[in-house]
C-alpha cells in the first residue's frame, strides 16, 4: 500500500513539473517574440526618417508608407523601385571561363 501511494505521488510530481516546463517554455517564447518585436519597432523608427531621405534623393518620390511598423514594411518599396532600374552592361559580372591556363 505505502509503495503505491509512494509510485502516484511520484507520478503526480513528474506530470506536474513536465507541465511546469512546458509553460516555463510557452512564456519564454512569447517574451522573446516582443523582445524581438520591440527591437524591430525601435529600428523601424530610427532609420525611417533616413529611408525616406534616400528614398527622396535616389527615386525623386517618397515610396516609403507614412508610418512602417516592420522593415519589411520600411525596405520593400525601395527593394522594389531599385530592382526596375536596368543595370548598364558594364555593372555586368565577367562570364566565368571554363578555360584554364596551360604553365
Amino acid at each position: 500500500m505505502k509503495s503505491n501511494l509512494l509510485n502516484w505521488i511520484t507520478l503526480a510530481l513528474s506530470v506536474s513539473a513536465i507541465s511546469y516546463c512546458g509553460w516555463i517554455h510557452h512564456q519564454l517564447d512569447a517574451q522573446a517574440e516582443k523582445a524581438v518585436a520591440r527591437r524591430e519597432a525601435k529600428l523601424v523608427a530610427e532609420w525611417a526618417p533616413t529611408v525616406r531621405l534616400i528614398s527622396v534623393e535616389v527615386l525623386g518620390r517618397d515610396t516609403i508608407p507614412p508610418s512602417p511598423q516592420r522593415l519589411e514594411q520600411l525596405s520593400q518599396p525601395m527593394i522594389t523601385a531599385l530592382a526596375a532600374f536596368p543595370l548598364p552592361p558594364s555593372y555586368l559580372p565577367p562570364v566565368p571561363s571554363d578555360r584554364r591556363r596551360n604553365p
